[in-house]
């Protein structure tokens, strides 16, 4: 965890700040004190020299400052679109795990390690380490250009959105909604390849745990019944309430009550009791990213500017995408080869959170007057 630490920092930014402003002064008193300078100056109508070295040595400042990052940066924001474009890779193996998922729930084939459906959603996490898949091969590369390349792209799924959510990625597609879309590279794929024939399969396998899953939740529920009606009745238990701190209207409230009246201006101000998720910063992104283009890059017409902006930078990123896209290829088999498995974040979270619905299942198998295994 990086450390917090208020009074380096402002010692820092101090720092930048002395420096700044003594090159500054350096440079604007350098060049007035050239006096090829001046006679360049003489040729001009507005020809002021001080003004012009005031401008010049502003300007100077920051590309003394930034420029030896430049080349930096350039190498930085390549290998951004190498990394985006790797993630990309596991796409191409989520549709692979999808697949086998809709195989294994309808009892037609077994996979080493999978016990139970949470399992793939452990590995949808850690993906290109999943020990059952082939790696991927220059022909789903060359299937997921295409894809790339199509009307129907997608950059990224909803935010609660999951590869491996079998039942709402089913439902999305039984009922074209839902919940969720039914994903775009997904449909792709299924329309060159003909597997959506997997999704016809029915799902044996988690009626079964749904089976033994209820049972839990009806025992959890009672057991939480029981425990709250202990509580009612102890007449030393806390009974207090807890506060929410983000509900709506408290701020305002506890500014009000609580604050003088500067201070209640001061947040009238800021905006009041702002809802953060109104705020949406990707037009900036987006000017950003077509800023930092060598050329001049045109904006497809549209009704509205910021959709044409949306457009634009959509159309570049993709193009980022797949000149990238063979790199990030490279550096998977590269990577894969060496047999060194790919990073993961939090593998550890993960099985936890797969152990406890292993539990809940076999509790549930308990319930029913079964063996406390997975035999059924």
């Amino acid at each position: 965890m990086i450390e917090f630490n208020p009074g380096k920092e402002l010692d820092e930014a101090k720092e930048k700040a002395e420096w700044r402003l003594n090159a500054f002064r350096q440079y604007q008193q350098e060049l007035l004190a050239n006096p090829e300078f001046h006679e360049y100056m003489k040729q001009f109508r507005n020809g002021d020299a001080a003004e012009f070295a005031k401008r010049y040595a502003h300007d100077k400042v920051r590309w003394m400052e930034w420029g030896p990052n430049y080349e930096k940066w350039q190498e930085n924001e390549d290998l951004a679109w190498v990394n985006d474009a790797f993630e990309r890779l596991e796409e191409i193996q989520q549709k692979k795990l999808f697949d086998l998922q809709c195989q294994w729930r309808a009892e037609k084939i077994e996979l080493p390690g999978v016990e139970i459906c949470d399992d793939f959603m452990f590995w949808e996490y850690h993906i290109l380490n999943c020990p059952f898949l082939d790696p991927i091969t220059l022909e789903e590369v060359e299937l997921y250009m295409q894809y790339l390349r199509s009307s129907n792209f997608e950059f990224k799924q909803g935010f609660l959105d999951n590869w491996q959510d079998y039942k709402a990625i089913k439902k999305a597609d039984q009922t074209g909604g839902g919940n969720r879309n039914f994903p775009d590279w997904y449909d792709f794929h299924n329309g060159r390849t003909g597997k959506s024939v997997y999704l016809l399969l029915p799902d044996v396998r988690g009626g079964k745990e749904d089976f033994y899953m209820q049972l839990w939740r009806k025992n959890m529920h009672e057991e939480v019944k029981r425990k709250q009606e202990e509580i009612r009745n102890d007449p030393n238990a806390e009974k207090r309430p807890h506060m929410d701190y983000h509900s709506k209207g408290f701020m305002k409230w506890f500014v009000t009550t609580y604050e003088d009246k500067e201070t209640q201006q001061k947040f009238a101000d800021f905006g009041g009791e702002r809802d953060w998720g109104e705020f949406d910063d990707a037009l900036e992104g987006n000017l950003q990213l077509l800023g930092k283009q060598a050329r001049p890059y045109p904006v497809e017409g549209w009704f509205d500017f910021r959709e044409a902006i949306q457009r634009t930078a959509d159309k570049l990123r993709i193009s980022k995408i797949a000149d990238a896209l063979p790199a990030a290829f490279e550096q998977y088999q590269m990577q894969a080869e060496s047999g060194l498995g790919f990073a993961e974040n939090d593998p550890e979270y993960w099985k936890d959170l797969r152990d406890k619905k292993y539990d809940f299942i076999l509790r549930g198998r308990e319930l029913n007057n079964e063996p406390r295994n997975l035999d059924f």
